[in-house]
């Protein structure tokens, strides 16, 4: 029996023994199950349809139980459902769907953030291009018409450009206790800013430009 499976009283499978996959598929059932399927057998109620029972196992592997696919289905008694539930392995073929859609959904979630990224690095070194044109020709004028749309007069948008900065560079994220300050290419470990701080550094060459 596989390790998924969870015990069951008075249930033992063989691998081996032709029950083997029904034994398997009662050991998932609950009590009242149980008792609904045991009705069934007794009163040879005719069982689902094989491309009905398909219908409803979409049910089945969304979560619901049998109990609430028969009250969804009111043609069909729970010990129908419960006896389709054991007839076609619903369990086990969740369980199937379920490993394939942990792989497979896995790697396109990761496909997809790949391409999320690729465009945000576009976006910001397109960006970044424009940005820095228009703060060149800023810096050489002092024409505040040559920022455009680009706000660099207040606080806000020092530290909205901050963030970015810190967010493109992975300074973002708190760093493990213990862990020594994150190195590597446009990361400036903290302590190593230029002395005077960037807005004094800032004040001082408009300043000298003044005279």
């Amino acid at each position: 029996m596989s390790d998924l499976t969870p015990p069951a009283p008075g249930v033992v499978a063989v691998e081996d023994d032709h029950d083997a996959p029904r034994n398997e598929a009662l050991a998932f059932l609950s009590e009242r199950e149980r008792f609904a399927l045991n009705i069934f057998e007794k009163t040879n109620t005719p069982p689902i349809a094989s491309s009905t029972a398909e219908r409803l196992f979409l049910l089945f592997l969304r979560g619901l139980t049998c109990d609430e696919i028969s009250k969804l289905n009111p043609g069909f008694t729970l010990g129908q459902v419960v006896d389709a539930r054991v007839r076609w392995l619903w369990d086990r073929h969740r369980r199937e769907y379920d490993a394939r859609l942990m792989t497979d959904g896995a790697d396109a979630i990761k496909r997809a953030q790949f391409e999320a990224a690729l465009l945000a690095a576009d976006m910001l070194a397109a960006s970044a291009k424009l940005n820095r044109e228009r703060l060149h020709r800023f810096m050489v004028t002092g024409d505040e018409r040559d920022l455009g749309d680009l706000s660099i007069g207040s606080l806000r948008a020092l530290k909205e450009t901050v963030e970015v900065l810190l967010r493109a560079t992975r300074q973002d994220a708190p760093a493990p206790r213990g862990a020594p300050p994150a190195e590597g290419p446009g990361v400036v470990p903290v302590g190593h800013a230029p002395q005077g701080g960037v807005l004094e550094l800032a004040a001082a060459k408009r300043a000298s430009r003044k005279g």
